[in-house]
């Protein structure tokens, strides 16, 4: 017990860092599940967050290459810019992570030279020149699991005019999940502050006897 006590806040540190790749991965693998359910038209149904994004460029691609109806060509317009620019943001927040991940890993890992250490850190702060930038970018998250929010959104605004069926988000497994994702990212970034600079395990001082970034 004693020895967790000593080894929490290196713990701590390292799990900051490194829950935001694992979610990333994690988020990728829980997307083929069925983790969104909906109403279509007062019909209880269940869907992948794949799915979500598979069926709707599926579909805008069939509707946009046949139909002259303005309104259906609005919403596939509209939905399919939305799938590319979530998938877009998805990749990026994953991106971010496991930057984020591999170069405070390599810099706070202990035997590593001065000067590795300080060229993870050069990098990491490339990326995140601030905490607040970090945080950001993990919420980047959040983006691409309001999908079907999107969808439902836009749906009822250009569809249900022309009485065509609309979507309506009951329970977002993804929502959830990354909001627990976000709040632990949060919690323990207030957490390890202060250890960061007990422990001279700060990210965002490159040289150790600089002063607090």
């Amino acid at each position: 017990m004693e020895k967790f006590k000593q080894d929490l806040p290196r713990l701590a540190i390292f799990a900051r860092y490194l829950l935001p790749a694992v979610f990333g991965i994690f988020l990728f693998g829980f997307s083929f599940a069925d983790g969104v359910r909906f109403y279509m038209n007062g019909r209880p149904m269940k869907m992948s967050l794949f799915a979500f994004y598979k069926n709707t460029l599926t579909s805008a691609h069939t509707y946009l290459a046949g139909t002259t109806d303005t309104q259906a060509n609005w919403f596939y317009g509209l939905m399919a810019g939305g799938a590319i620019l979530f998938a877009l943001l998805y990749l990026l927040a994953l991106g971010f992570s496991l930057l984020a991940a591999y170069t405070a890993c390599r810099a706070l890992w202990q035997g590593r030279s001065e000067d590795e250490i300080n060229r993870m850190k050069v990098i990491f702060k490339i990326a995140f020149a601030n905490r607040k930038m970090l945080f950001a970018a993990n919420c980047l998250y959040l983006v691409p699991v309001l999908f079907p929010e999107y969808f439902s959104a836009v749906g009822r605004r250009f569809l249900a005019i022309s009485g065509r069926e609309t979507v309506y988000v009951d329970v977002n497994g993804y929502l959830i999940a990354t909001l627990i994702m976000v709040a632990l990212t949060l919690a323990l970034a207030l957490l390890i502050k202060r250890w960061e600079y007990q422990k001279s395990m700060n990210m965002f001082v490159v040289d150790r006897a600089a002063d607090e970034a």
